[in-house]
């Protein structure tokens, strides 16, 4: 299994949705099963809740708050 880290800084907030969000095209991750996992403060990860929404060219993560967190594909 392979994965990506990112900061709050790869983060964009939506007025829309009040929702902080990255989209990620799916030529860098492939068509597999995505997790994501929240940073924690001892640099381990823990499942979080987050929106995961794909289309054809891109797979969008949104989250209510902003956090760093690793996307496992």
């Amino acid at each position: 299994m392979q994965f990506i880290d990112f900061t709050t800084d790869h983060l964009t907030y939506d007025d829309g949705s009040q929702k902080y969000y990255i989209e990620i095209p799916k030529d860098e991750i492939g068509d597999a099963d995505i997790t994501v996992q929240l940073k924690q403060e001892d640099g381990t990860y823990a499942e979080m809740d987050s929106d995961i929404e794909a289309d054809f060219n891109t797979v969008r993560i949104s989250m209510d708050i902003p956090v760093d967190f690793r996307v496992q594909f």
